[in-house]
């Protein structure tokens, strides 16, 4: 909850750092509030809250939930990635290449003076009530997902409030 008061407070907000971020190295945002309480659950924060933000996105928005142009570009960068190693810094293994991928298209992109402001994306996470194999998926083969927002350019973050203190 201090972080979140912090973070209201100042208006900066901490990038995940880390080697292996599934969309990058950004703010993460999910965009269901279940999501986010699950994922404070997951990670037993002491005293977690759920921040709100609307986005201003002036520059490019990679959307891999139904742009399918994106989707097809970030095909092509995780088949170059793919082969890399999966030795982290410090020996850690690697868990996904997603970041890899992201790291790829992102240089490619400020080369090319493009602008990303942030990279949308769904994961099968937080949904174990949807049946993934057998005569289900047949009949219901639909992909229910969770989605994550990765913002790159943190000017594009607005309006931020708590709507949760007890997530």
């Amino acid at each position: 909850m201090e972080s979140a008061a912090s973070i209201l407070e100042s208006g900066i907000m901490k990038r995940s750092e880390g080697y292996d971020e599934w969309l990058g190295k950004g703010i993460y945002f999910f965009y269901n509030q279940k999501d986010a309480e699950w994922w404070c659950q997951q990670r037993a924060y002491p005293s977690p809250a759920i921040l709100y933000a609307d986005f201003n996105f002036i520059n490019k928005v990679i959307n891999l939930v139904y742009d399918y142009n994106d989707q097809e570009k970030f095909k092509e960068y995780c088949s170059a990635v793919k082969e890399k190693s999966e030795k982290l810094p410090g020996g850690k293994r690697r868990r996904n290449y997603m970041q890899l991928a992201i790291n790829k298209l992102l240089y490619d992109a400020k080369k090319a003076e493009v602008f990303i402001d942030a990279i949308i994306a769904v994961f099968d996470e937080n949904r174990k009530f949807w049946p993934k194999t057998g005569n289900f998926v047949v009949k219901f083969p639909i992909l229910i997902g969770q989605i994550q927002i990765c913002i790159f350019n943190s000017e594009t973050i607005n309006n931020l409030k708590i709507i949760n203190e007890e997530a």
